[in-house]
């Protein structure tokens, strides 16, 4: 079946084992992400479509794909790359690019906050942008929190973070404050731990139904089981 892909990428989305093949393609376009837990009420605003729709899990997602979150809800999002994302309330954020061939995918986030835990059998690539700051990242685990300034705190790895005036690395341990039109803040210790993501939480096992096609005639039965 043409359509049918290994989300080898996906694969250690999450850290979750999943038993099943399925497509890399989907309307000649590259998966990018997959909506696989929500708390609340969540949306996503497709390229060139002026109306916000309701989402449930299982939802694909696409490069230019908008998702938000109100004052009351979450969302765990998988990306094609390995990292797991938790959206909390109150975000609004896009997938702005995946490119396959190197495994690099790129978001940006208007507002908001995510936690971000990266699992790859590989090194790959992840860039976030903000209007003050962009975020590249690999093997990691951090949050990120931005409205009208950015703070990036690293739990496990490193994070680079620049703009137009300078740039700095943060480590396990450390946290950083940007604002617009100034050097990243320099890396200090992390005063005070996140603890919102645990609003929202995958069980051990699950089973995730994803729908393809734009006739959604087609849908694909996972079973998921945490591994870490």
């Amino acid at each position: 079946m043409k359509n049918f892909i290994s989300i080898l990428n996906l694969l250690l989305i999450v850290c979750f084992q999943i038993n099943y093949a399925y497509a890399k393609k989907l309307d000649n376009k590259d998966i990018a992400a997959v909506i696989t837990d929500i708390k609340g009420n969540v949306q996503v605003l497709k390229k060139n479509i002026i109306k916000w729709v309701d989402v449930t899990p299982g939802y694909v997602l696409f490069p230019d794909d908008k998702i938000r979150t109100d004052t009351k809800s979450y969302a765990i999002i998988i990306l094609a790359n390995g990292s797991e994302i938790k959206l909390n309330k109150n975000s609004n954020i896009i997938i702005e690019d995946f490119q396959e061939k190197t495994d690099e995918l790129k978001l940006k986030i208007i507002y908001g906050q995510i936690r971000v835990k990266k699992f790859s059998v590989k090194k790959t690539k992840l860039v976030i942008d903000t209007d003050i700051a962009t975020i590249i990242a690999s093997e990691t685990d951090f949050d990120l929190k931005f409205y009208t300034k950015l703070i990036v705190k690293v739990y496990e790895g490193e994070v680079e973070i620049k703009n137009e005036v300078g740039s700095i690395r943060v480590k396990s341990g450390e946290q950083s404050t940007t604002v617009a039109l100034q050097q990243p803040g320099s890396p200090q210790k992390i005063i005070e731990k996140d603890t919102w993501q645990s609003e929202i939480e995958s069980p051990n096992e699950k089973i995730l139904v994803i729908t393809l096609g734009a006739q959604k005639k087609e849908k694909i039965k996972l079973k998921l089981k945490k591994i870490y």
